[in-house]
């Protein structure tokens, strides 16, 4: 007979505990391997379980939140947390092992309303649904500024097999947003599915809603499912130095999959100045590899600037050292059709002004999808893609834990890896 730990006893009455571990159980059912290989994969055990209060009551949420120290694993049981223009914040700076903050059961993941913002260093966020739209900023009158569910302002942050969704904000991971302060280091985004992102009722809002849009800082977003969001799927901008974009299936976006971007002189950001000098680039020695960059722009009549797979704005030279390379393109609109092939056989994109491009190929990507596929199960890959076993650059050791579904990488061992978020399931060759 399954007991309850004795932290969710203390919190929690019999049936709360009964109705968790069936809901649970039910999840991974449904779920199937992905379920089950998440929640197979090793994670801390739980120091500390949300009850009661922490569901029923925002301000609850927000102390538990709140109040996770160096060492804690905070755990939260499957379940509706926060509430919408609520801010949750995890600020300890002090040094010592990481806080965690994660899903009591990954086969059926607990979702946060509100904005959960990680201000604070060494944090590890995993296994959480967060659902927008996370309202208006509490402190401004309206016609408010919409909330990101999940801003990242730390260093050594990591955000893993969660779910960012349905904002209506600018974005739906705002990693680096306070300028003047010391940009955030080592922010690791794996494994995650951020998808439908962005205010598509706002036809102004086409060109500066996104799903991750990376201001300022260093670090990685891999093995991710980023999908649909209303104007590009990851925006590197205005000083975002030294990220890596690596094996992520990057789908379905308004203007480009990917965008690298220097500061516009005739424009303000965020209050501040944005003009730099001539011929310095501000955003640099970033790098764009081993992804499946699919169908973005695809409907041409969006607006008046697509980008193809992978996009540049008022970047001045290739030696900034932003590279794009070993990347899979298809169907990525562009206006200028030798950098995006948009689909056409034997052609090699070219890069837009001021990214390196090499080694990248035009390709179907044969994604399985269909009527029965549903959310990032849509970007499996088929038996014959030519995504399969083509990773030609070391993979981070960040990405050893497996891809999007926790499969290791490369299956089987001893083969190359498959390129985009999906490893594929073949057999010895």
């Amino acid at each position: 007979m399954f007991r309850c730990p004795s932290t969710v006893r203390k919190r929690l009455d019999g049936t709360l505990c009964a109705t968790t571990i069936a809901a649970s159980v039910l999840g991974a059912l449904l779920l199937g391997s992905v379920g089950a290989a998440h929640a197979a994969l090793p994670t801390p055990a739980c120091t500390k379980v949300a009850g009661l209060t922490e569901l029923q009551s925002p301000a609850g949420f927000r102390a538990f939140v709140s109040g996770l120290l160096p060492g804690d694993v905070g755990c939260l049981p499957p379940g509706n947390y926060g509430a919408v223009n609520e801010r949750f914040v995890m600020s300890v700076k002090a040094p010592g092992p990481p806080i965690t903050l994660r899903a009591q059961s990954y086969a059926n993941k607990p979702r946060i309303v509100g904005q959960l913002l990680l201000a604070g260093n060494a944090i590890t966020v995993s296994g959480l649904i967060l659902d927008g739209p996370a309202g208006c900023e509490p402190s401004l009158p309206p016609p408010c500024r919409q909330m990101a569910p999940l801003v990242v302002n730390g260093n050594n942050v990591e955000v893993n097999r969660s779910e960012v969704k349905d904002s209506q904000s600018n974005e739906g991971i705002h990693v680096g947003n306070l300028l003047g302060a010391p940009p955030p280091f080592n922010v690791r985004l794996l494994s995650n599915y951020v998808h439908d992102n962005g205010l598509r009722s706002d036809p102004k809002r086409a060109n500066v809603d996104h799903g991750i849009n990376w201001v300022q800082g260093s670090g990685l977003i891999a093995n991710s499912v980023i999908a649909d969001n209303y104007a590009y799927g990851v925006h590197l901008a205005p000083y975002a130095k030294n990220v890596r974009v690596t094996q992520n299936t990057i789908v379905g976006h308004g203007r480009s999959g990917v965008i690298i971007a220097d500061c516009d002189p005739n424009e303000k950001f965020e209050g501040l100045n944005c003009a730099t000098a001539a011929g310095v680039d501000v955003a640099t020695n970033n790098l764009v590899d081993n992804n499946i960059v699919a169908s973005n722009c695809k409907d041409r009549a969006f607006s008046r600037f697509c980008g193809a797979g992978v996009a540049s704005f008022l970047l001045e030279s290739k030696g900034n050292g932003n590279r794009v390379r070993n990347n899979l393109f298809f169907h990525n609109y562009s206006r200028k059709s030798d950098q995006a092939c948009d689909g056409r056989p034997r052609c090699k994109p070219k890069g837009p002004r001021g990214l390196a491009f090499s080694g990248n190929m035009n390709r179907n990507p044969m994604f399985v999808g269909g009527s029965k596929s549903k959310g990032a199960a849509r970007f499996v890959l088929r038996a014959r893609s030519p995504a399969i076993g083509r990773v030609v650059v070391p993979s981070s050791a960040a990405l050893k834990a497996g891809d999007f579904g926790a499969r290791k990488r490369p299956s089987p061992k001893g083969t190359r890896a498959d390129l985009g978020a999906l490893e594929s399931k073949r057999g010895p060759s």
